[in-house]
């Protein structure tokens, strides 16, 4: 046990869902930031509209896929902090 309340196996499992947890964020975060990009800076020059849509169908799929992948893991990083912090 450690001073939260929960045995190290149980507190490394929850290290290791939040980083998962987080890195998908940040994947889901990157993926907005260039849609953005694309959409708003003029310094992205790209040949033309059709490649400019076609990347941003791409990273909002990619978006749309992280995001329930994200939930499950909020939702058992959550049942984790429950059993670790209940003290």
């Amino acid at each position: 046990m450690n001073e939260l309340g929960c045995n190290y196996k149980e507190y490394n499992r929850l290290n290791k869902v939040r980083f998962k947890y987080f890195k998908k964020i940040y994947e889901i975060e990157e993926s907005q930031k260039e849609i953005y990009d694309l959409l708003y800076l003029e310094d992205k020059k790209l040949v033309n509209d059709d490649k400019k849509r076609t990347i941003i169908k791409q990273l909002s799929s990619k978006i749309s896929d992280l995001l329930p992948e994200t939930y499950k893991l909020k939702s058992r990083m959550k049942e984790l902090e429950t059993i670790c912090f209940k003290g």
